[in-house]
């Protein structure tokens, strides 16, 4: 893995220009630049420090994310679909995020690489849209201003943590429009062009529609069909199509659990009463939540908005595209399942899917830098203020305070004025020191969410004498969590079978976590749990039971009781589960 991460970097070297060589990018900047380049450098690299302090996951990286690429490190079957919870069809989403997270989990043995992943596809991000803003002619201004108001989304800056689909999926859309402008005076850079779009539309699905807006903008001429750029088209394919072709073939629909047709398999049940867009409830969907959409959206509402009047104002034809890209975009996003406010509350996911809007904003943010002037450039810093202001209201564990950050920024201007070799190995042995750290304890600490009903029974299991030292398995129903395989990825864990016989289950080693998850009329049956209910579990609370399993297949009634036992009361347990943000913030579909 290190020989062809080597191979790629020579080749990139040797074959790509200069990164001064693209307009807008300098070898050397003026003072206040470089002073607010390092501030921007400084704030990130604090959050990213943070990140790995309090690693909080959220509920998708811990519950399908991340065990699905530990299963694959663990098995050595990389992209198989595996099942990780009873109800929903994960295994069938796109996968390529979840694959690169399993590779750099595989070379750590370590949480710390999976966990600075998402901020690294957030710089990535960062990079990508300044360098495409700038070369659109963008002034720097509005380029570094609008990169700062898709970023500083709250509910998507509250992402950092964890290895979310989303981040990858919109840096990897940013690469692909960079480098397809690009192109038109380098036209080899449309090969990386094509195998950042393979990763885009691979990583998650809502990047398709910019996509194919980009394809028909770059594809106003003929292409020369040259090796190079059938091979970037082939591997475009492979990266992008493979898992769409996968349910195409094996459930009758590409696009499948989402969408069915009529010869394929249906939409799994717990699915279809929460698949509902938000055009299809417009009114239920904004009744008495326009505070939270607020609170979740911070000053993105105001990109929207402002991108077609801009359009209107300035009638040139690149700034019309783009609101035109903005408008189809958005218009999208409402026609999506899940968008909407589901009937039944208990499985509304309506909050959370805000933002499957990113990609419209995008474009919005490109219209507006596309039109140029004081006037939307203005737009551009009242939406990263005001999104920053919400973004930091989040508190933990989403988002760091505000001192925090506060610190970053001048610990940034400082570093602007060390020797760039200097800085290069303070970082070099920063981030060693960082990749280290960040899985030592990974378990304790994720467990200080205090959001997750799951975090006392993971707090509990991480501090048992022999969980840290050991390689026992750890086996769940009805679904697996990411943080129980260990430090170093040393607990095989996995799901236990819905309808497994009691005998294969009793006969199980390890530890065994048995949920007893709340709403539990909506989720499926299953045995595991009535198999050990004569058994007295080492851990239990109302949502989680823990059976130690290490020596015995079986534990009698008078086996020895834990030291502690933390049980909680159905009212805190609501109060972890929060408000309908607070949910949207820790839970979410992808």
């Amino acid at each position: 893995m290190v020989a062809a991460a080597v191979a790629v970097w020579a080749a990139a070297r040797l074959a790509l220009p200069k990164p001064w060589a693209v307009r807008g990018i300098r070898p050397r900047l003026p003072a206040p630049e470089r002073l607010a380049l390092g501030a921007a450098i400084g704030a990130g690299l604090v959050w990213a420090a943070w990140v790995l302090r309090h690693p909080g996951l959220g509920t998708d990286p811990l519950t399908y994310h991340l065990p699905a690429s530990i299963g694959w490190v663990q098995n050595g079957d990389a992209g198989a679909v595996r099942q990780v919870v009873y109800e929903f069809p994960v295994g069938n989403y796109p996968l390529v995020d979840e694959t690169l997270v399993s590779w750099l989990l595989a070379a750590g043995r370590s949480f710390g690489p999976a966990l600075l992943w998402a901020p690294a596809m957030a710089a990535l991000t960062a990079v990508a849209g300044v360098t495409g803003l700038r070369r659109a002619g963008a002034g720097a201004a509005s380029a570094a201003l609008g990169v700062a108001a898709i970023l500083f989304i709250p509910i998507w800056s509250a992402l950092w943590i964890g290895p979310h689909t989303d981040l990858g999926a919109l840096a990897w859309l940013a690469c692909a429009a960079t480098l397809a402008a690009a192109a038109r005076e380098r036209r080899a850079l449309l090969v990386c062009a094509l195998l950042a779009a393979g990763l885009a539309v691979g990583t998650k699905t809502t990047t398709a529609p910019l996509l194919l807006a980009l394809a028909l903008l770059v594809v106003r001429r003929p292409l020369p069909a040259r090796g190079p750029l059938l091979a970037a088209a082939g591997a475009a394919a492979v990266l992008g199509g493979l898992w769409y072709v996968r349910n195409l073939v094996e459930h009758g629909s590409p696009l499948w659990p989402f969408l069915a047709t009529p010869w394929g398999d249906p939409i799994p049940e717990i699915l279809r009463g929460i698949d509902v867009s938000f055009l299809d409830r417009l009114g239920p969907s904004l009744d008495g939540r326009l505070d939270q959409y607020a609170q979740l959206l911070g000053g993105a509402p105001l990109l929207l908005l402002a991108a077609p009047l801009a359009a209107l104002a300035t009638r040139r034809r690149p700034v019309v595209i783009a609101a035109a890209v903005t408008v189809l975009a958005a218009l999208v996003w409402s026609r999506a399942p899940f968008t909407g406010r589901a009937p039944d509350p208990v499985v509304d996911l309506s909050l959370t899917t805000v933002r499957y809007l990113v990609p419209a904003l995008s474009a919005a943010v490109v219209t507006l830098c596309l039109a140029g002037g004081r006037l939307w450039t203005g737009v551009l810093a009242v939406s990263a203020a005001v999104s920053l202001y919400k973004a930091v209201d989040l508190g933990f564990p989403d988002v760091p305070a505000a001192a925090t950050l506060a610190m970053g920024l001048v610990l940034g201007m400082a570093a602007a004025r060390v020797p760039p070799r200097l800085l290069a190995v303070g970082g070099a042995a920063a981030l060693a020191a960082a990749l280290l750290y960040g899985g030592h304890g990974f378990a304790a600490r994720h467990a200080l969410n205090p959001r997750l009903p799951s975090s006392p029974m993971i707090a509990w299991l991480a501090s048992q004498p022999g969980f840290a030292g050991s390689k026992d398995p750890v086996a769940s129903a009805p679904q697996v969590f990411g943080a129980l395989a260990g430090d170093r990825l040393q607990h095989d864990i996995g799901l236990i079978g819905r309808t497994e016989p009691c005998a294969r289950v009793r006969a199980r080693r390890g530890w065994i976590v048995i949920g007893t998850p709340p709403f539990s009329r909506l989720r499926a049956p299953f045995t595991a749990g009535n198999c050990l209910s004569s058994e007295t579990p080492a851990y239990q609370d109302p949502l989680f039971r823990v059976y130690d399993r290490r020596q015995t297949a079986t534990r009698s009634s008078t086996s020895s009781r834990p030291s502690s036992t933390s049980v909680k009361s159905d009212s805190s347990i609501a109060a972890a589960r929060g408000s309908g943000v607070r949910r949207a913030r820790s839970s979410s579909a992808s």
